[in-house]
Formats: C-alpha cells, structure tokens, sequence
C-alpha cells in the first residue's frame, strides 16, 4: 500500500507540473538553401541537451531555452551538408539566418571536425543534457579526445587527472577493473557509485552487488560523466555520486569511418582496438568495435587477456522518435600473482607466492533506448537493459605469510547475474511567471538475481572453474533476489536571470531477499574435518523511504557559476555484507544499511579559454558506515577481523581545479599551446562514534582509504599535430581499517598505505589519417601500492606496477 500511495501521490504531482504555463527566451532563425529558398521540415537541433524542432513551410524555427555556455546548433537536411555551430549569448538577440549547402560525395574530414568547440580536457555538465537535470550541482565531464593519456591500458591516473579528489585501486597493468572513490569513500571496484554506460547500469547488480567487474574501453569512449553526491535524487542513492560512461556515437557524413589501433608494451602488452561507424540510410546509423588485450604482467602468475565488443544501432523512426538498440560483450581471464607482507614488498615486490589463482569475467550488457519529442517543450527517454553475466574467483585466499600447499584444494567462488530494469524520464521545459523552467520526473524499476556460489575445486595449476561437489558446496550456495522501485523529480526554477534554485525527491522501495545455506566445519590440529552443520537461511527485508535535496546556483557572470546543494543519500547492504566465507575476516549477521546526506558550495568558471576554474567545499555525514574493527575471539584468545556496522563517520574538505593557457600571455599567435592544470583536494574524514562498546577506541580514528591529500599536476603541450601531457601525481597516507592500525599485521590486510608520488608521460603525434603515440608510465620508476586486499587479488599488498613503456600506431579512415 506503501508503494501504490507513493505512485499515485507522485502521478498526481506530475500531473500538476506539466499543465504549468510560462515564459522562454528564444532561439528562432531560418533554414534556407544557397538560393534564400525555405527548408521545411529542416530538423534543429542543439547539442549536446538534445532539444529538437522543426523548420515550418518558411523554413522558420523558434527554440524556447535559455542561453547555456558549450551550446551547439545543428541543423540537418536530406540532400544539404550537415550544418553545425557554437553559440553565444548574441545569438539570442535576432533571428538566425541559417543557410545549407548542397551535399558532395565527399565531404573533407576538416568539415566535420572543425565544428566541435575544444575544451580544457575537463569541463561541467550543461543545466540541462538529455532529459537530465544537473543544476546547482557538482558535475565533471572529461572529454576523451582533448586529453593526452595511455587509453589502450585505461590509465586511470591520467584519464581522471583533472579530476578532484579521485582515489585509485591499481590492481592490474590493463585496466581491466576500475577502482576509484572520492571524499573518503572506498575506492573498490567504484562500488560507491551508481556506474552506467550510455545512461543504463552496468555494475554487477545496482542493488545487491554495486561492484564493476567492466569498464569500457577508453579509446571507445567519447566521455566520461561525473556528479558527486547531488547525483542521489536522480540516479540512485549512492554516497560517491554517479559515474557515467558515453561510448562515441555514429557520424552522419558517410557510410564507412575505420579507426584501428595497434599498441605494444611492456612484459609482453599488446592492445588491438579496431571500431567502424557511418550512416547506412537518412534513418540508419551505426557504430561498433573490437578490442583484444593481453599481456604477460611485470610479476610471474600474472598474465591475462580479454576480449570486449560493442555494437549500437540508430533508428530515426520518425522527425520525433529515435530508436537506439546496443549490445556489448566483455570476457578476460586473469591470473593473480596474490597479495604480499610488508617484508616482503619491501625487499623484492616483483615476487609472487601464489601460482593457482585465476579470475574470470563474462559480461553482457544489452539496452534499448527509445527518445520521443512529444512536442518542443517535452522529451521522454525510456530505457529497457539487463545484465547477464558472471564473475569466478579461484584459488586460495590463505594470508600472505601462510604457503599454498599445492595438494590441497582451491576455493571457488562464482557468481551469475541476471538483472534487469527499466528506466523512464519525462523532461517539460513549462511556463510559470515570467521565465522558462524545467521539470524532470523519472521512474525506475530494477528487477535483480544474483546467484553466489562458494565450494571446492580441484588441486591444478589451471583455471579449472568446476566445483568438485556441485550438488552439495563445502561453503555456501545462496540466491539473492532483489527489487527495487524509485520515483524522482526535479525542478530548475529560475528566479531571476541570476539565480535558480532546483529542488528534488526521491522515493525507493527495496526489497533484499535472501534463500540458501551455509555451512560450519569443524577440523582437527591435523586439519582432518571431524564434524558439518549445513544451516539454511532465508530473509525477507523490505523498506521505503523518501530523500530529499535542493540545489541553488547563482551567475554573476555569463561563464561564472556559484552553485550550492544539499542531497540525502542511502547504501543498501550489499550480498557481500550479507554471506562469503573468508578465512580473512567474520562477518556480523545483524548488519544494517548505510545513511547520511551530502552538501556541497562551489565555484566554477572560465575566462575566455585563458583559464578555467572549480573550487568547492563539501560536507558529508555517513551513519551506521560498514567496515572492519579487530577483536578477540573469546574462546580460542585469537585475534579477527570483523566487518559491521563500526559507527557514524563525518567528511569535509575543499577541492580546487585550475587549468591556465600560458600561450594566452603572449600576444603573438604562434601556434603553441601551453596549459598548467592543478587538482587538489584535502579531506578530513574521521569516526564521530562507534556503534559498540567493543570498539569505542575507533572514535576519532580516520575513516580507511580517506588519505588527507590528493593532488594532481600537470603540462599539457599542443601544437598542431603535435601534443604532449606530463603528470604528476601525490597521495598521501591512508589507513586500511578503522583501527587505524599502524604496526606490522602478518596477513598484511590491515596496516598503513604510505604516501606515494607517481609521474606519468604520454606524447601524441597525428598526421592525415595516422597518429603515432608513446606514454611512460610512472616515469621515475617508483615502488609503491595502493591497496591492501582483504580477498582476491590477494590477500595482502597488491604492488603497483613500475615504470613501462607503451607505442600506439592509429590509422583513420
């Protein structure tokens, strides 16, 4: 009854919202040919918010948006080249006179190119993009071709350099996984926020199991999205925000573009990425691609490779209804050289002490997308996915300082998803006074299947992923149904030509189920299992809630933002919080879910193209937080590691962005780009209170992997063909745990994370069609980690790889 009131208060709501009535500023001009001839039916457009129009009998067209920094005006016609064009605030004071020129069977490369406004690398979400609503928040987008970076091996350092306050897991020479977290959040395989390719989710299961075990290829992508905490009202309540993937997408001027990628490495890495894209028809587009990967890693047991294809198809079903239908497919196979001791790191990380682990990932994400203009004020996006994949850990999960005894058994963990969802959004820019605002209203269903499995394989070296005992596991063999229903809205009024203020809610249900057994063995001194007590176990735990949020922005200047916000946030507990035998840790059966809420005070800019700018503070209170504390076990006087619910942890800190055009001090144009770029963050994020006794001495601690400084910087060197990006990078200190354990621990999980430097070099040279590239990974060679895994890949440090070299050879076409 909970969930049909929320619906029907929510319809009603809508309802309300959409019947409002009001005032815009226009955008009209006139869509002609070379002769002064109308263009009826010519369809405008403006990128990248993806509002439509079309040209009237007179070729005459009027857009209702206020002016926004970044826009671009795109107007298409059957038989005229494609028309494009960035715009300012001038071309809101007098119609447009638009004319199109008759379409060539070539038309040159430059053309196409030139109509794309370059950035700093970095830049902010637009107020309004798609059918999404990103003001008064703290948004970052990097643009993939206007960064230098190692995108054949996913270098997360450079890719998310000019990124504030990024923590990165660097666990495998490939980027095959991707860890990141920010403002003291668990970089764990980017479990802290919602991730999605091209809008739709793509972690293993976005309520039960938020961990990505996929990342797209980088040299696939034409962006990547970022909004920080705000991101809870609208795509999920995650405390690290939303982390937005967007694949490159067809162009229209021909049938067939080739962009092939050859890149050979260091211990033996080579990456082929090969993607073709073009228009078939005026309602036909494409685009697809292949990447191949392997590598021998820089310590022994560590070679892997993988194979990753994606395809999308474009269907114009009409002037107002777009049909997009992707598919893509990941597998790799992995070997993990384990994890090491302190002692052991120090005198020779480059060893490895485990020879029978193996890791294996098949991922299959398929997605509809369908967009429909029902008028010029109102867009809906409807999105269907799934995911259909699995993940398989083999191996021993024994700690660094205990031998694998090669007769005995390995432990093999499984899990297969099978998720999916749906996701619609309602975008109205409606009338009220005397101004344009815009709602945004959304429904969302996830319908989530996981299926965790945990027993025995066989002895081998080999990556044997069957279970010796399928009918009846040594461990555990649960299944973790979930459902989940949310509604969201957001508004953007606007108060005055200055300010705005964006409220927002949001309402979840979930529901966590849980069906299965587990079981308890008892073994002799000998290690003989002298007694078995299989315990079944199912639960059925349903909650609603409401959160809450408002965002306030205020422009004394044109390119000058000053932006404010305030959002709820909310983290379910996960299937790995729930049950996982691991010889490494106990889990507390009576863990609950994670609250808190998220502020934030900023201000962004630019002058010019001579220096661009963000410096925020943010605040953020995390209750009932989820992690490990060390105890005693009463019975046996052992000490264990323990993950509960440990206490209520408090964040703030500032972040500053700046990236300055030194070319911009000289008064002669030579054709030399010179831009210094800084990212800095320095976050306090400590315990408030414990939630038991046992564990009072934590008050006051650090919250673990919040280290108080990250700073990034950099030279980015253009000229013509010509382009270079130099990077350095600083983090300091960080503890593992909530003990903040200092001294030595034998398994290695707990301890110290010491601060580390790291320099990264990456060069670009492209000519016509070919593009030669060369990148140094930490160029000074320096030894270091970032993580200390508590299961696979370890138990115990994962070393950082030390300095390689990469040489990529492009060919377009």
């Amino acid at each position: 009854m909970k969930v049909r009131a929320a619906v029907y208060s929510f319809l009603l709501f809508l309802c309300l919202c959409l019947f409002s009535v009001a005032h815009a500023q226009h955008l009209q001009g006139v869509v002609m040919d070379e002769q002064g001839n109308p263009l009826p039916g010519a369809v405008i457009e403006l990128i990248p918010i993806q509002r439509f129009t079309v040209a009237d009998e007179q070729g005459r067209f009027v857009l209702e948006v206020p002016y926004q920094k970044g826009l671009s005006l795109k107007v298409v016609f059957i038989g005229m080249k494609e028309w494009q064009m960035p715009l300012h605030p001038e071309h809101w004071q007098a119609p447009l006179l638009l004319h199109m020129q008759l379409k060539e069977e070539v038309i040159a490369e430059v053309e196409v190119t030139t109509s794309r406004e370059k950035t700093f690398g970095v830049r902010s979400l637009y107020s309004v993009e798609g059918t999404a609503i990103y003001e008064g928040k703290k948004t970052e987008v990097v643009e993939m071709q206007d960064i230098v970076a190692n995108l054949a091996t996913n270098n997360s350092r450079q890719i998310f350099g000019r990124i504030q306050g990024i923590n990165i897991w660097e666990s495998d020479m490939a980027g095959l996984q991707l860890g990141i977290g920010t403002r003291g959040l668990s970089p764990k395989r980017t479990a802290n926020f919602n991730t999605r390719q091209n809008g739709y989710d793509m972690s293993a299961d976005a309520l039960g199991y938020p961990e990505s075990y996929y990342v797209p290829p980088a040299e696939a992508l034409e962006r990547i999205e970022l909004v920080k905490g705000a991101a809870s009202l609208q795509y999920g309540t995650q405390f690290g925000g939303m982390l937005n993937f967007v694949m490159k997408t067809p162009r229209s001027d021909k049938a067939l573009h080739v962009e092939a990628h050859q890149t050979v490495g260091s211990w033996g890495f080579w990456n082929n990425y090969t993607g073709i894209d073009g228009t078939l028809s005026s309602k036909v587009r494409y685009f697809a691609f292949y990447q191949y990967k392997r590598g021998d890693g820089w310590r022994p047991n560590a070679q892997f490779y993988s194979h990753t294809a994606h395809m999308q198809w474009h269907f114009d079903l009409s002037k107002r209804l777009r049909l997009r239908a992707e598919y893509t497919h990941m597998q790799y196979l992995a070997k993990q050289p384990g994890g090491l001791m302190d002692v052991t790191f120090e005198q020779d990380p480059s060893v490895s002490f485990r020879s029978r682990n193996w890791f294996a990932v098949r991922w299959n994400l398929p997605a509809l997308t369908l967009n429909y203009r029902l008028s010029d004020h109102t867009t809906m996006d409807l999105k269907a996915f799934a995911n259909l994949s699995s993940r398989q850990a083999l191996g021993v999960l024994l700690p660094a300082y205990k031998a694998d005894d090669p007769s005995q058994n390995r432990t093999l963990i499984r899990d297969l998803y099978r998720n999916w969802g749906v996701e619609g959004r309602l975008l109205r820019d409606y009338k009220l006074g005397s101004r344009t605002h815009h709602f945004l209203a959304g429904i969302r269903y996830y319908h989530g299947l996981t299926y965790k499995q945990q027993g025995e394989a066989d002895a081998t070296d080999r990556p044997h992923f069957d279970y010796l005992n399928p009918g009846d596991l040594e461990k555990s063999d649960y299944r973790f149904p979930g459902r989940n229903v949310a509604l969201f809205a957001e508004n953007i009024f606007y108060l005055s030509k200055r300010w705005s203020i964006t409220p927002g809610l949001r309402y979840e249900y979930i529901n966590t189920m849980a069906d299965g057994y587990y079981k308890v063995r008892a073994y002799d001194a000998a290690g003989n299992l002298i007694a078995e007590d299989r315990v079944n176990e199912a639960f059925d735990l349903k909650r609603a809630f409401w959160l809450g949020g408002v965002g306030i922005t205020y422009r004394p200047a044109d390119l000058w933002e000053v932006y404010a916000n305030a959002s709820q946030n909310y983290r379910a507990i996960t299937f790995g919080d729930l049950r996982i035998d691991n010889p490494n840790f106990r889990l507390d059966p009576n863990i609950r879910d994670e609250r808190g809420f998220t502020a934030e005070i900023g201000f962004r800019g630019q002058q010019s193209g001579r220096f661009q700018w963000d410096a925020s503070l943010f605040f953020m209170r995390y209750n009932n937080r989820i992690g490990f504390v060390t105890l005693i076990d009463e019975k046996i006087y052992n000490e264990y590691r323990f993950k509960t619910n440990v206490g209520d942890s408090q964040h703030y800190g500032i972040e500053l962005y700046g990236e300055y055009n030194l070319a911009s001090l000289w008064k002669k144009d030579s054709g030399w780009q010179w831009r210094l770029f800084s990212s800095f963050t320095y976050a306090e994020a400590y315990y408030l209170s414990a939630n038991n006794d046992s564990w009072r001495r934590i008050e006051g601690n650090r919250v673990e992997f919040a280290p108080r400084i990250i700073w990034r910087a950099g030279l980015f060197v253009e000229r013509g063909p010509f382009r270079m990006s130099l990077q350095h990078n600083y983090v300091s200190e960080q503890f593992s745990d909530a003990d903040n354990t200092r001294g030595r621990v034998a398994s290695a999980v707990v301890g110290i994370i010491p601060a580390y430097h790291v320099t990264d070099l990456s060069v670009s040279y492209k000519r016509k069609h070919w593009k030669i590239e060369g990148s140094v990974n930490n160029l000074l060679n320096q030894k270091y980690f970032t993580n200390r895994a508590v299961t696979y890949p370890g138990p115990g440090i994962i070393p950082a790889d030390p300095r390689g070299f990469f040489l990529t050879v492009g060919f377009t076409w």
